[in-house]
């Protein structure tokens, strides 16, 4: 089983400079202020467009996705299955996420979203992840993009990801991989 030596640490924002703590989702409570915070960023036009308007055929993120969320995350911890971060704001409100989706040391898949309130954080916030991955055990990771999704990608080269030679496209997905 996966052991994380640390399950927080805090980064900043490389535009602002403002410290933000990122930690493992199993940190906090399902509460309706978290609810909301989930729901609300989900809901941005860009994170809803990249992620979850075929999810749910163009209507809004519900808050009750947001609860399950983040049950789900807290379960990835407690069972080992799959590794949750949410980055908060000085604050302490949630403005991003991050997560390890797998187990698979040599090619765990990543995924990860942040409010456009927040912009400046995500490249930090998935170095971070991947260190405290790598310290756990981690060799390799991987992401899946959509072609047009240029920050995303973006954030993948700034932490040393590489467009896969083996995989042109996945689904419409471009694969990118980190050793």
């Amino acid at each position: 089983m996966i052991s994380f030596l640390q399950k927080t640490k805090a980064i900043k924002n490389i535009l602002t400079q403002e410290v933000y703590s990122l930690q493992s989702i199993d940190s906090i409570q399902p509460a309706e202020d978290r609810v909301k915070q989930v729901s609300s960023i989900c809901n941005e036009p860009e994170v809803y467009r990249w992620l979850y308007r075929d999810m749910f055929g163009g209507d809004p993120y519900p808050s009750s996705a947001a609860v399950e969320w983040i049950s789900w995350g807290a379960e990835g911890w407690q069972n080992g299955t799959h590794f949750v971060f949410i980055v908060l704001d000085g604050a302490g409100e949630i403005v991003a996420a991050c997560d390890i989706k797998n187990t698979d040391l040599d090619r765990a898949e990543i995924g990860y979203w942040a409010s456009v309130h927040h912009r400046g954080i995500m490249t930090n916030a998935v170095a971070a992840m991947i260190e405290m991955g790598e310290e756990s055990g981690f060799r390799g990771f991987s992401a899946e993009v959509l072609p047009e999704n240029i920050r995303s990608q973006a954030v993948l080269v700034r932490t040393g990801f590489e467009l896969s030679e083996d995989a042109a496209q996945k689904s419409g997905l471009l694969v990118y991989r980190r050793r």
